[in-house]
């Protein structure tokens, strides 16, 4: 029985999926030995299956293909039939350091979730510090409250919690703060820690369903479910200061979005989308919802095309700084 499960899911990856599955295989033959590699090859089109076969010699690199369902459905596909101990996340278009499994192998420990630095390069030495510690009260906060960056990688799972847990394969976008969360809430970790010696390489890929221009109002409508769940989760500590964090969160995370179209198409859907007019309106009536986050909303209410002609002379500037 493998002690680490590592679960990736890959659509159309061709150009990713080796570089993440090297970085994995640079760890040490001893720590390989006690890893299971299970990638989920969600229905890809081109050749990410090709590329994968190619790795047929390893006999702890297990491949299963499947019709595309989405990276949620992959991952619970993955959890399914993962065997070991501990599980952690990869994405296809991510890599590992060197010492990724070497170091953290001999960390599990059920009584702290521990996650890696996620970096998008190699820090100098200097920049190498202590692990940060919080407890699992402290962090399950800054997660609901939107302080902490949610993504389900770089951390390690128990694998006998994990089981009972599926991501929500109807929100497809933050959906891995919602699985954190739970997560967090049924285990027994009393501290997460964040090691600062081994690190998980994220490339923030703009061709993500999260970078999407055309996914933009879908990510709105899921990121007001996410708030929604994270507002419900909070108990008897719900106060004026963790709505306005909450409100906070959520301007950061609709503007992000709109920021992105960047077509007529897309324009005219917001335009005339009646579910995102309301998100937005119920903004604008959130008592904590700051004056220039409430001027902004009405703006993309009442005037949109103004603020979508701003980001287009922003985004015109900026490629030409890019070239100057």
């Amino acid at each position: 029985m493998p002690k680490l499960s590592i679960i990736i899911p890959a659509y159309n990856a061709e150009q990713y999926i080796k570089p993440c599955l090297d970085s994995i295989l640079q760890n040490s033959k001893e720590s390989l030995a006690k890893t299971e590699i299970i990638v989920i090859n969600d229905g890809s089109t081109d050749n990410t299956l090709k590329i994968l076969e190619s790795y047929n010699q390893y006999k702890n690199i297990k491949i299963h293909t499947t019709k595309n369902q989405g990276v949620s459905a992959a991952r619970n596909l993955g959890i399914s039939l993962a065997k070991g101990d501990w599980i952690t996340f990869i994405d296809a278009d991510d890599t590992v350091s060197d010492n990724f499994i070497d170091r953290n192998i001999h960390r599990l420990n059920e009584d702290i979730l521990m996650k890696c630095e996620v970096v998008d390069q190699v820090p100098d030495k200097a920049q190498i510090g202590k692990a940060d510690s919080k407890t699992t009260r402290e962090f399950l906060y800054g997660l609901i409250l939107g302080q902490i960056v949610g993504f389900s990688f770089s951390y390690f799972y128990d694998s006998k919690i994990l089981k009972s847990i599926k991501f929500r394969e109807d929100i497809h976008f933050m959906e891995d703060s919602v699985f954190l969360i739970e997560y967090l809430k049924k285990c027994k970790a009393k501290e997460v820690i964040e090691y600062k010696d081994v690190f998980y390489f994220y490339r923030n890929n703009m061709e993500s369903a999260s970078n999407s221009s055309s996914n933009m109002l879908r990510n709105i409508k899921d990121a007001s479910k996410v708030f929604e769940i994270r507002k419900n989760l909070l108990d008897g500590t719900w106060n004026s200061d963790n709505k306005k964090a909450l409100c906070k969160a959520r301007f950061r995370i609709y503007e992000n979005q709109i920021a992105k179209i960047n077509n007529r198409k897309d324009y005219l859907k917001v335009k005339h989308d009646k579910l995102f007019k309301q998100i937005l309106k119920n903004e604008t009536r959130v008592p904590e919802t700051s004056l220039l986050s409430k001027i902004y909303f009405l703006t993309i209410l009442y005037s949109p095309y103004a603020v979508f002609l701003m980001y287009r002379i922003i985004r015109k500037q900026l490629k030409e700084l890019k070239h100057a």
